[in-house]
């Protein structure tokens, strides 16, 4: 054995749980053994100027192993930036039934979207909140859009009124992109089945990391 010194570094490299996972890391590491290994045999051989002539090699494969492994390292505990999941409210729960107005909002509406303004403060990195209005396929299309548009810019100004200070954009979809598909022919069943697409959808725009 040559260079025991280094044979120690390629041990403590190897050691390093980083190395199983990190190819970048994995093949330099294999070179410099590999040219340990045959620096070994020159020496075997008493052919020293060879075995010496192949260390610079092992030296600068090493460390690029080394800093290999330790990038691997810091981008697996670097933190990954995640999309926040959209918040989706029933307009059963934060309006008498077809009402979007603030003289409309239930008790329940207003504690709900008391939470969502205090999520909203923890949200790093928050560039813009997407709030969309929807209906349910019942009534004219007409009031249909402008009660969903009307839903969508209650709840942002209220949310403007609970400190949340990010830009907001609102729209109104009315009974587009249904959750629920109702057959009943019964109005009163029709009306309940319905209830999930009668809704307020906020989205959650971060900036990218």
């Amino acid at each position: 054995m040559v260079r025991p010194d280094l044979w120690k570094i390629v041990n403590t490299i190897k050691s390093d749980p980083a190395i199983t996972s990190c190819r970048e890391a994995q093949l330099p590491l294999a070179c410099a053994e590999v040219q340990l290994m045959q620096a070994g045999h020159d020496a075997w051989l008493r052919s020293f100027a060879h075995a010496e002539r192949r260390l610079p090699d092992v030296q600068d494969n090493l460390r690029r192993s080394a800093e290999s492994a330790l990038q691997c390292k810091q981008a697996a505990a670097a933190p990954q930036l995640t999309t926040p999941q959209p918040v989706t409210l029933r307009a059963d729960s934060l309006f008498h039934f077809d009402g979007g107005n603030d003289a409309a909002m239930l008790p329940a509406g207003r504690r709900a979207l008391d939470a969502v303004a205090l999520r909203l403060q923890t949200v790093t990195a928050l560039r813009e909140i997407r709030i969309t209005g929807y209906t349910d396929r019942l009534g004219e299309n007409a009031h249909n859009q402008s009660l969903s548009l009307q839903r969508a810019q209650t709840v942002a100004r209220y949310l403007r009124a609970r400190g949340v200070t990010s830009p907001i954009a609102v729209r109104g979809l009315a009974s587009t992109n249904p959750v629920a598909e109702c057959r009943q022919t019964r109005r009163d069943e029709l009306v309940q089945c319905l209830a999930p697409n009668r809704r307020v959808e906020i989205e959650l725009v971060v900036a990218a990391s």
